[in-house]
């Protein structure tokens, strides 16, 4: 019973697993579009990628954000 348990608990781990992965390379995705459209438009300020990281990759909001701070 114990094998059959750990068993499953491995196969849910690589479920979990896949689909963190997947989440993970959508994000980086997200990221490298966002960030590349904003240096094309301009805005080059080292905290971009943090701000791209605390807007959910809006650039949008991140342009917002830029802009009321100046």
């Amino acid at each position: 019973n114990f094998v059959l348990t750990f068993h499953f608990w491995l196969w849910w781990q690589s479920i979990n697993l896949d689909w963190w992965c997947v989440y993970l390379v959508v994000q980086v995705k997200e990221f490298v579009k966002a960030y590349n459209a904003l240096h094309e438009m301009g805005f080059t300020s080292r905290n971009v990628p943090e701000l791209l990281a605390m807007h959910d990759n809006d650039p949008d909001k991140v342009i917002q954000h830029l802009l009321s701070t100046t």
